[in-house]
């Protein structure tokens, strides 16, 4: 949020037009300046949860006297800055405020914003079942706003927090419901990127069921749906060596590794991403006793992990494939972060 407030991103135009409304309440855009200055001051100072009630003012003022569109995308704002600052109870609060808005005038794509900033705050405290309930109102609101493909989302959403909640069971029928609704889209092609992550989600969770079949099918889908995005074939390559590694096939586990950290490196994003790969490597050498070659390669994964990517690339890289970064275990677990951090150069 700027230091001029969070008004200023939709600011005054917002409010031309609305003259005659402004006319039944004499002042309610000065109020809003100071409001919106008041909640700038407690956010900057750390104590943004004392903003509740003045948020709560400032979000009526707008849907009466404005519009219903500029108090959602104000309060989803503040929103998203109590979510950064840990706050995550006035953060639900201001989600919940926004979807109110957004559900006015029938804005999915806001819906499915805040709806998602709700998921994962839950998910994030291992509410697991908040979370998933969370995406299921979503989804029906967002079938309603004839968001098809924003609801499938939510049910591929849904089924990585099941997974991860240790419900993989439940994550099934989620991806079926999501493969469902995209299947009613073939006329209007979905997003290739939806299409993957239902597939490769679906493959994950088949890896880890030690589904062979069903991950090789669900891997071929998610090939298709990737086309010649070198960036999705980099998760498509993980996959196949976690297969690979399930078979004993160490060198295939390797080799799959190299090429799934090559694509991520070579397109300008993923780096934290190309360094799990790399790291994984070094680590399977240790363990076969080739140590010289894997200090080598842990060296590498640990300047890659340090390495500065583009700025957000990192980010842009998980908004595409969400929510199967949730379930994906492309993390590396504190011992051996701490290793890289000892190796970096």
């Amino acid at each position: 949020m700027s230091d001029q407030g969070p008004m200023t991103d939709t600011g005054q135009d917002g409010w031309s037009g609305h003259s005659a409304r402004s006319g039944q309440a004499e002042g309610w855009k000065e109020r809003c300046d100071v409001l919106a200055r008041e909640i700038n001051g407690l956010l900057r100072s750390g104590v943004g949860g004392e903003a509740r009630a003045k948020e709560a003012e400032l979000f009526q003022l707008l849907r009466v006297h404005s519009s219903a569109r500029l108090a959602a995308d104000t309060v989803h704002t503040i929103a998203r800055h109590h979510y950064a600052a840990g706050d995550t109870a006035s953060a639900l609060s201001a989600f919940r405020d926004a979807r109110t808005g957004y559900l006015e005038v029938s804005d999915a794509d806001g819906l499915a914003e805040a709806d998602r900033g709700t998921a994962l705050i839950h998910a994030g405290a291992l509410e697991w079942g908040r979370a998933v309930a969370a995406l299921h109102e979503s989804a029906r609101d967002l079938m309603q706003l004839g968001a098809t493909e924003k609801a499938a989302r939510a049910h591929l959403s849904a089924a990585a927090f099941r997974t991860v909640g240790g419900r993989i069971s439940d994550a099934e029928p989620e991806l079926d419901t999501a493969d469902r609704l995209l299947n009613t889209l073939a006329a209007t092609d979905p997003e290739h990127d939806t299409r993957f992550v239902a597939a490769i989600t679906r493959a994950r969770l088949a890896v880890l069921r030690h589904r062979t079949r069903d991950a090789e099918a669900a891997l071929v889908r998610a090939q298709t749906a990737a086309a010649q995005d070198r960036l999705l074939t980099a998760f498509i390559d993980d996959q196949r060596a976690q297969l690979a590694l399930q078979r004993g096939d160490v060198s295939a586990y390797l080799d799959l590794l190299e090429q799934a950290a090559a694509k991520f490196q070579e397109q300008g994003a993923g780096a934290s991403m190309a360094s799990v790969e790399v790291a994984r490597i070094g680590l399977a050498l240790e363990q076969q006793g080739d140590r010289d070659r894997a200090m080598r390669t842990l060296r590498r994964a640990a300047n890659l992990y340090v390495s500065s990517p583009p700025a957000g690339a990192d980010e842009s890289v998980a908004a595409r494939v969400t929510p199967y970064l949730v379930v994906a275990n492309l993390e590396l677990d504190e011992d051996t972060l701490q290793r890289l951090a000892r190796l970096s150069s």
